[in-house]
């Protein structure tokens, strides 16, 4: 399942996809977020991350931190304002943590460094963990 933005409301709509099942749980969080860059399929669902980003890397530390580095685009392109933010960030967090329990937290970088704000508004420089508030999980592409 992942969250994309939907088009009439502040909230992520869930979208089913098929991520293929290996022996890493990294290489499974990396198709995750390739397909969350290719944007949603279902009418309704906006993309929530620039589709001219790349994901650089992901790596997994061991307590369950995965680090997502991603290419410039994903701020230099970003439309901004802190729902926008909210979204690409939230969109990025809970389609792993949902997804794979193996990870509890996400940390992002951008061009493999750490950046203040995604692009004025969202810190970070922390950690995030699952926050599923904003999800719909009541839309049809949750069942």
């Amino acid at each position: 399942m992942l969250f994309f933005q939907e088009a009439n409301s502040d909230s992520l709509g869930p979208e089913r996809r098929k991520i293929f099942l290996t022996t890493s749980i990294a290489d499974q969080a990396k198709q995750i977020v390739v397909e969350l860059i290719n944007g949603p399929q279902e009418a309704g669902l906006l993309p929530t991350v620039p589709p001219q980003a790349r994901l650089r890397g992901l790596y997994l530390d061991r307590v369950g931190t995965a680090y997502v580095d991603l290419s410039s685009e994903v701020s230099d392109l970003h439309p901004g304002g802190s729902d926008g933010e909210i979204a690409t960030v939230y969109s990025l967090v809970d389609s792993l943590i949902y997804n794979l329990p193996e990870i509890k937290r996400v940390h992002f970088l951008v061009n493999g460094e750490e950046r203040d704000t995604l692009k004025s508004h969202l810190d970070l420089r922390r950690d995030y963990q699952k926050d599923l508030s904003i999800v719909d999980m009541d839309r049809k592409g949750a069942r």
